[in-house]
């Protein structure tokens, strides 16, 4: 799929949209903070020029948006406030998705409270369309723990199974994670997983599938998954099996969680990154190129 870059005043690009339609999945706007402090770009506006400035780009961004879109939007405490209010007129408070806090710097030059924080506020055309925002723990601040536990679990699994074990049983308990209490199997190899039900809330059935081999007979009160997925399982060798019964193995090198409100995208980065593209001065206050990554 062609990407397309669209150089000039977003208001003109957008009232002017012939080249454009309702079918853009994200939409990211870093509109003035209206904080009287840069100098690349006019900050200083009347606070009802400010508002009604953003509010015919809101606008204008609702309608090319894709019905399961969202817009994310960096904003600071000084306007906060007025893009919620904006956003609730224009997209409906129904459609509010959540608030990021990006941790910008470790000091600030505030002289009460060392203001650290800015925000990205999140809103969808339709939030009934929008799918779960989910990563992976591995990639949040449980990562290092995660790691090192499959590493400890995998080498005294190599050398004693029931040592390995034990290991893993302790560590649950004493970790006190609720999520963790399921992941309390090892496979062959010494990875982490637990068993994940097969069952549907369906009609009862009896499962033939002689080409794995598998036999089950008909549930009480709820039915089996599909045919097609249990030989998908079996034939990545996901299924495990207890008393005869089918389970899906959920590995915790994959396991995965809403994703955190709270980001560490430094402002600083945000710098180096213009510096490392030759724009360095360019904007007093560039974002992250990881933010927007993430973000995307």
């Amino acid at each position: 799929m062609a990407n397309k870059v669209i150089i000039g005043d977003n208001k003109d690009v957008m009232t002017n949209g012939n080249h454009l339609d309702s079918s853009y999945k994200v939409i990211y706007l870093d509109p003035p903070y209206n904080t009287l402090t840069t100098k690349s770009y006019n900050d200083a506006e009347d606070s009802d020029l400010w508002m009604e400035q953003i509010e015919d780009r809101l606008t204008l961004c609702k309608k090319y948006l894709h019905n399961a879109g969202v817009i994310f939007i960096s904003i600071d405490d000084s306007e906060i406030a007025t893009i919620r209010f904006l956003c609730d007129k224009i997209f409906g408070k129904k459609n509010f998705l959540g608030t990021f806090i990006t941790r910008q710097a470790t000091r600030s030059n505030s002289k009460h409270i060392n203001t650290i924080h800015e925000y990205v506020v999140c809103y969808a055309k339709d939030k009934t369309k929008v799918q779960p925002w989910k990563v992976k723990r591995l990639d949040t601040e449980d990562g290092e723990w995660m790691r090192n536990l499959m590493n400890n679990v995998r080498s005294l699994y190599d050398k004693d199974i029931n040592s390995a074990n034990d290991y893993l049983k302790k560590y649950i308990k004493e970790s006190g994670l609720t999520w963790l209490r399921n992941y309390n199997l090892i496979d062959e190899n010494g990875d982490i997983f637990f068993a994940s039900d097969l069952s549907t809330p369906s009609n009862p059935r009896t499962v033939d599938i002689p080409e794995i081999n598998l036999h089950l007979e008909p549930l009480d009160k709820r039915g089996w998954t599909s045919d097609k997925r249990l030989v998908e399982l079996h034939n990545k060798g996901l299924l495990h099996y207890r008393n005869g019964r089918p389970y899906e193995k959920k590995y915790l090198y994959d396991a995965e969680d809403n994703c955190p409100s709270i980001l560490n995208f430094y402002s600083r980065q945000g710098t180096k990154d213009l510096k490392d593209l030759g724009l360095d001065g360019l904007f007093d206050t560039p974002k992250p190129v990881e933010l927007l990554k993430h973000l995307f």
